[in-house]
């Protein structure tokens, strides 16, 4: 899954990428993917939790950055909320 840019999808992420500038990182989190990870809870679980979370961790911010460009990186994920570096590695990962 390539997501070749254009250079108006490029000013939109980075338009974005300015706009969440000082944007709460989500320390807690990282509480739920370890929860996922030990496999206390899953997903659905946390879902509702994290749907009122406004803060976000690095992976959210990325796909949120390339959702301004009209790329969907949650696409096809269970629970889009909870997108982790796993899975845009995933996303990579299948492309080789």
């Amino acid at each position: 899954m390539r997501y070749p840019l254009t250079n108006t999808q490029r000013d939109a992420i980075v338009a974005r990428v300015h706009a969440l500038v000082g944007c709460p990182y989500d320390y807690p989190a990282y509480v739920g993917f370890a929860l996922e990870l030990l496999k206390l809870r899953d997903g659905q679980e946390l879902d509702p939790v994290f749907k009122e979370d406004h803060w976000r961790v690095c992976s959210a911010l990325v796909a949120d950055c390339y959702s301004y460009a009209g790329l969907n990186l949650v696409e096809g994920l269970k629970y889009p909320n909870l997108i982790s570096p796993a899975d845009l590695y995933n996303m990579i990962a299948q492309e080789a």
